[in-house]
C-alpha cells in the first residue's frame, strides 16, 4: 500500500495536471474538508463533506481565482496525518499574480483522505483579490 505522503502527492499532482477524476480517488466519499473562515466572502472559506460539496468547492475556486497552483515542499507524516508546507501560486482576475505560504493538514486512513483542513494568510489573499 502506498504511503499517506505517496497518496496525498499524487492528488496534489493530479490537481496540477487537472485530473479532477485522480483527485477524487485519494479521497474518502465522506471527505470533510475544511478551509479559512476569512474567505467565505468569497464562498471558499468554511466547512464541507463528501465529493459534490467538495467539487463545488473546486468550481468555486475557478470562479475566484484566474489561476491557482499548489507548490507542495515539504511532507511530514506521523501515523494517519500528514502535515504539508508549501506555495498557493495565484492570479487574481484582475491579473494581480501573488504566492502565499501554506500549511495543509490531511488525515487519511487506508489509503484514503479521511480530513483536510487548510491554513493560510487570507489577509493578503483577499488584499490580492481586491487588486
Amino acid at each position: 500500500m502506498p504511503s499517506n505522503t505517496d497518496v496525498i502527492n499524487g492528488a496534489y499532482e493530479a490537481f496540477g495536471r487537472g485530473d479532477v477524476a485522480a483527485v477524487f480517488a485519494a479521497f474518502a466519499p465522506d471527505l470533510e474538508w475544511t478551509t479559512p473562515e476569512g474567505m467565505k466572502a468569497h464562498g471558499i472559506g468554511g466547512t464541507r463533506k463528501g465529493h459534490a460539496e467538495i467539487g463545488a468547492f473546486f468550481g468555486q475556486l475557478q470562479a475566484v481565482f484566474a489561476e491557482l497552483r499548489l507548490e507542495p515542499q515539504e511532507f511530514v507524516e506521523s501515523g494517519d496525518r500528514l502535515v504539508v508546507l508549501g506555495t498557493h501560486h495565484m492570479r487574481a482576475p484582475g491579473g494581480t499574480i501573488g504566492t502565499i505560504r501554506f500549511v495543509h493538514s490531511w488525515t487519511v486512513v487506508d489509503g484514503k483522505a479521511i480530513r483536510f483542513e487548510e491554513f493560510y494568510d487570507t489577509a493578503e489573499v483577499n488584499r490580492l483579490l481586491a487588486s
